[in-house]
């Protein structure tokens, strides 16, 4: 009895958390935007976003469920992600601080791909190169990345895959040798060579 009287403000405050963060700003009294951004912080630290219309299938049925960078040397190395597979499938509880902020680069950078022609678009995926030059203990000439975005139909379950990203950044010049936004599955096995990283 004791447990289930201590776990009930416990499971009222992540309901509140949840449903003050999801709240859009359009219907949200201003006396409560200071707890949102609270709120939203919150669900970050585990790897949530507020507010997503998970199951709007009546707007658009399919829905990211998942991504994975994978970067190698051009020995075929491959730096990230650890152990060498994304995590897909499954319930990710929290994502490891790289993946998180390699998403969100990498997203930053396709959402402004997307707006028009900027040579900032390039910052980010040549900041993740330089940055994975300089993790092995023996300097590689070259790292290689694919980025993959994979989404869900939420009314039968099927999976469908999209190429997001392919680039090469040279550790001894320090500048992007590649990128194609959104290749096609032919330029993604042309710049891999051999099997591509998907599931």
């Amino acid at each position: 009895m004791r447990a289930r009287t201590s776990g009930t403000p416990v499971l009222l405050a992540v309901m509140a958390t949840i449903a003050v963060a999801g709240w859009p700003p359009e219907v949200s009294p201003a006396f409560l935007d200071p707890a949102h951004q609270v709120a939203v912080r919150a669900l970050r630290l585990f790897g949530m976003s507020a507010g997503q219309p998970l199951f709007h299938t009546d707007v658009n049925p399919w829905k990211q469920h998942a991504f994975c960078l994978t970067l190698r040397t051009d020995t075929g190395v491959v730096l990230f992600p650890p152990g060498g597979t994304c995590h897909v499938e499954g319930i990710h509880w929290r994502l490891p601080p790289v993946n998180r902020a390699t998403h969100r680069m990498l997203s930053q950078a396709f959402e402004e791909f997307e707006a028009g022609p900027d040579p900032h678009a390039d910052v980010y995926p040549a900041a993740i190169g330089r940055a994975f030059c300089l993790q092995p203990a023996e300097r590689p000439r070259e790292v290689q990345a694919v980025w993959t975005w994979y989404y869900k139909h939420y009314d039968d379950g099927s999976e469908l895959r999209r190429n997001g990203l392919l680039f090469a950044y040279s550790c001894d010049e320090a500048r992007l040798t590649t990128l194609a936004w959104q290749p096609d599955d032919a330029a993604v096995r042309r710049f891999w060579g051999g099997t591509p990283p998907w599931r």
